[in-house]
């Protein structure tokens, strides 16, 4: 014999039980949509690092040293969409009205041009921001838009961002890892990793290939001598939804 559940209602336990599961499934939702908002951050800015940095190696090539309006020279090495070099950004407001260079990625580029008084090899030469996913973002900066420079060497560096944990010292937004060449009885007998997975700025600070004011106190590890060539290896992030 059935007995049929008198009423409709639910008990004390069912309720608090619904309740956690609820709570549960929100928590993991919003876990892989932060997730993902960090890989795609990553990805972005990793495509726009290393085509800033192929694009100004193949300015070096040309020219081996670097123009003081860079920005034709660089828009000419892009696949862009739009170019206008007359005028060097200034202020907070990052829309596609008052981009310089636009690629055909979505990132634009927002020049701000340093002329040094001595062209040290540390020496940013130029500087830039970059909204690195264009429309798809709300433009903020230390979220979507990053500061990059590029030395009188024609390194591009990713700069830090005031206040913030975002960019070059940010592991999240750009990994890198350290590599070094091993020797016994001085011959080389292979490589090894130094770092693995830490911010641009630990990178290029502790194998040396970086020093001043950008290094805070992160000093030059003692492994990373002339013979061992430490260099610096970006990672790339997994594509977007992965």
């Amino acid at each position: 014999m059935r007995v049929k559940r008198a009423g409709l209602g639910f008990t004390l336990v069912e309720v608090v039980v619904a309740l956690v599961v609820a709570s549960l499934i929100a928590g993991a939702t919003v876990a892989i949509t932060k997730n993902k908002m960090e890989n795609a951050v990553a990805y972005y800015y990793y495509a726009v690092y290393t085509t800033l940095q192929a694009a100004v190696d193949e300015l070096m090539r040309d020219n081996t040293k670097l123009s003081d309006d860079i920005c034709p020279q660089l828009a000419d090495k892009l696949n862009t969409i739009k170019t206008g070099c007359g005028s060097t950004h200034a202020g907070s407001v990052f829309t596609e009205d008052n981009a310089q260079i636009i690629l055909r990625s979505g990132a634009r580029l927002y020049m701000e041009h340093i002329s040094p008084v001595v062209e040290s090899e540390y020496t940013p030469y130029w500087s830039m921001l970059v909204d690195i996913n264009g429309d798809r973002g709300k433009g903020e900066l230390g979220k979507d838009v990053f500061p990059f420079d590029v030395l009188v060497t024609g390194t591009v560096v990713p700069q830090k961002v005031l206040g913030q944990t975002a960019g070059g010292t940010n592991p999240k937004h750009l990994a890198v890892d350290v590599k070094y060449d091993v020797f016994e009885n001085g011959v080389r007998t292979g490589t090894a990793w130094l770092l693995r997975n830490v911010s641009f700025q630990e990178a290029v600070c502790k194998s040396g290939n970086y020093t001043g004011q950008y290094c805070d106190t992160i000093t030059k590890d003692a492994i990373c001598t002339h013979e061992a060539d430490c260099r610096i290896v970006p990672v790339k992030p997994s594509p977007i939804g992965h």
